[in-house]
């Protein structure tokens, strides 16, 4: 078993058995037992549970206002801040997540909060940044408590489900558990659970034992949600998401270059039912105008001209015109709104070194990085429809933004990809390897 230093938090005892199908189990679930953990997602649960279960509807004259619901939301975020300044192991996750990707995109959102300078709504732009920055680091600094990649995934696992059930909370409060499948159309929990399916279908067919059960239950759930939502956004990013499946898979893809060749037989075979199924509840008037996004889309470029290189402050850009809307559907858009040509620029090469760093983890490990890869994937094109990237946090943020801190641990080989099998992973080294 290999042995490491205990210089940091982040260096742990991998697990005896170094072969992770063998080390799924309840007992794993140990990140529940570790007190930075629990504080770390429970104060990220809470700032959903006021983005979901307590959302509110307002009016155009108090959109911007402060009530009880924004004190609640400045509390939660606060509380976060004063919680990662006062626990040392933040310094300790900062340093080993130093000039990865995981960094660019704080950096990222650092400069959102630069913004704030020249933003139109200063206070309300610097505010967003930092309610982003202090989840993003919640996050990381939670997955960072796990000892094994069996204890990040199982972790990542419930998580994840418990997100897209705060989403389709939503549903139940205001229309109760209705059958009618009307009112479950949503654009919120199925992005969530479009990218945890996509994790799920990646890594299931490299399971074995309890982890594929795990995978298949979660995989399952999260299917059914994007079916139940219907919507065409989550569907076609979904099957995105299964395509990227297909490359990264080696001698493992037939699956799923099985399914999407049924998917596409079947759309051949059946072009109205599939345009019926994917695009139900929709007028053809409306999937041409992309349900009204064309226009919004239009009248937002004509904001953004005005403002091309420093744009007009993070977060501000769904405020901007004559309907204040809740996103702007296009995390794209919503960077050039907020932060221009500049903030865009940032955006693309943080995804460009992201993906970088994700096809050399391909190359080296194997448990995690498909799935990471196909998740991240099919987020950032479900981003183009519903933007929780470059702008307000939202629930499917959490999900995403846990895609890629366990790409970066298991990048970072820490213990979290410890649990690897030995001929997936390099020698170890003679000595125990000190984490600087």
């Amino acid at each position: 078993m290999v042995s490491y230093s205990s210089s940091t938090n982040l260096a742990r005892p991998a697990l005896a058995d170094p072969r992770v199908n063998d080390n799924y189990s309840w007992s794993s679930v140990a990140f529940l037992r570790r007190p930075v953990a629990v504080i770390s997602w429970l104060f990220v649960l809470s700032l959903l549970i006021r983005k979901t279960l307590l959302i509110r509807q307002r009016d155009l004259e108090s959109a911007s206002s402060v009530d009880d619901h924004a004190l609640a939301e400045i509390a939660i975020v606060g509380a976060s801040c004063f919680f990662l300044i006062m626990v040392p192991s933040t310094q300790k996750m900062l340093a080993r997540i130093r000039g990865t990707s995981a960094m660019w995109m704080l950096g990222l959102y650092g400069l959102g909060a630069v913004s704030a300078v020249w933003s139109i709504m200063p206070a309300y732009s610097l505010f967003m940044a930092v309610e982003v920055i202090s989840q993003i680091l919640l996050i990381y600094l939670a997955l960072s408590c796990c000892r094994s990649f069996a204890e990040t995934e199982q972790c990542f696992l419930i998580i994840a489900v418990v997100v897209v059930l705060l989403g389709m909370g939503v549903t139940v409060r205001f229309h109760g558990l209705t059958t009618d499948l009307y009112w479950w159309r949503s654009n919120i929990y199925p992005t969530a659970a479009c990218m945890l399916c996509c994790y799920c279908a990646a890594e299931y067919y490299t399971a074995t034992g309890l982890r594929s059960r795990w995978l298949l239950g979660a995989g399952v759930f999260s299917f059914g949600a994007v079916v139940l939502a219907s919507g065409a956004g989550s569907i076609i990013s979904t099957l995105f998401g299964v395509s990227v499946a297909a490359l990264v898979l080696g001698n493992k893809r037939w699956p799923m270059a099985l399914l999407l060749s049924l998917v596409v037989a079947g759309a051949i075979a059946s072009p109205e039912k599939s345009y019926e199924w994917v695009f139900r509840y929709k007028k053809r008037v409306q999937v041409v105008e992309l349900h009204g996004r064309k226009n919004l889309w239009d009248e937002k470029l004509d904001f953004y001209r005005q403002r091309p290189i420093e744009g007009y402050g993070f977060a501000t850009g769904a405020k901007l015109g004559e309907i204040v809307q809740t996103n702007t559907h296009n995390s794209a858009l919503a960077v050039l709104l907020g932060m221009g040509a500049v903030g865009l620029a940032v955006a693309a090469a943080t995804i460009i070194k992201l993906y970088r760093e994700m096809w050399r983890s391909r190359l080296r490990f194997g448990f995690g990085t498909a799935g990471c890869i196909c998740g991240i994937s099919a987020g950032l094109l479900n981003s183009m429809n519903m933007s929780f990237l470059g702008e307000h946090w939202r629930s499917p943020s959490t999900i995403f933004f846990m895609l890629v801190g366990m790409h970066v641990l298991i990048m970072k080989n820490t213990s979290t990809s410890r649990d690897i099998p030995l001929q997936e992973m390099p020698a170890p080294p003679a000595e125990r390897p000190e984490f600087v």
